[in-house]
């Protein structure tokens, strides 16, 4: 094998003794992997069977490779962990890669320009639902070089949520930088994400 790689991939880390790609995904949205198999004279394994593999054993996709041995697939992750990809042979060639995923998050604010004494509220869905429930979401604010939280709150069991933050009733005539940011937190086994970026502003 001549491993693995992606246009999403992160750089590299340790499963086992072999060091393996790591492929950044989204819940349940398309990625593309590729790789190669060749003979022992680097000549491509021509017309093998390869197989996708998920972190539980599972097979997501089979393809043949080409006549340089290449193949590619196109994952849909719902789970993180290592996938491997499978050549059958005598012996079975093994590559794999760590994917990263983060989860799916959908968000939607009420209004980008408001009055001193208004409301802005975001709202939006967290998936997977069967994990979501009860997940941390923060609106964080952008002061000097540091993101700062601004209100946090959790999802419902249906994985959604909403972020209200009341303007100061004094004043106006300044933007506020703000993003919606899903942090890591024990227990939740996707990644982190920067979820949405923008300005409100207060006139």
């Amino acid at each position: 094998t001549l491993g693995l790689s992606s246009a999403h991939s992160l750089g590299s880390t340790r499963a086992g003794r072999r060091r393996v790609p790591v492929i950044e995904a989204t819940y349940g949205r398309p990625v593309g992997v590729r790789g190669r198999f060749v003979h022992a004279n680097r000549r491509g394994l021509r017309g093998a069977t390869v197989y996708l593999l998920d972190p539980t054993g599972r097979t997501q996709a089979t393809t043949l490779t080409d006549r340089r041995g290449g193949f590619r697939f196109t994952a849909r992750p719902r789970r993180p962990g290592v996938w491997r990809v499978v050549a059958l042979g005598r012996p079975l060639v093994v590559t794999q890669a760590y994917i990263l995923v983060r989860p799916l998050v959908r968000t939607r604010v009420n209004a980008l320009t408001l009055r001193p004494g208004d409301t802005l509220r975001v709202s939006g869905i967290v998936r997977p639902q069967t994990k979501a429930r009860g997940k941390s979401v923060e609106l964080q604010w952008r002061r000097g070089d540091e993101w700062r939280p601004l209100v946090t709150t959790r999802t419902d069991r249906s994985g959604r949520f909403v972020l209200g933050y009341r303007f100061n009733l004094a004043g106006g005539g300044y933007s506020v930088r703000l993003r919606v940011v899903v942090p890591r937190e024990q227990g939740w086994r996707f990644a982190p994400v920067i979820v949405r970026r923008f300005s409100a502003r207060v006139r």
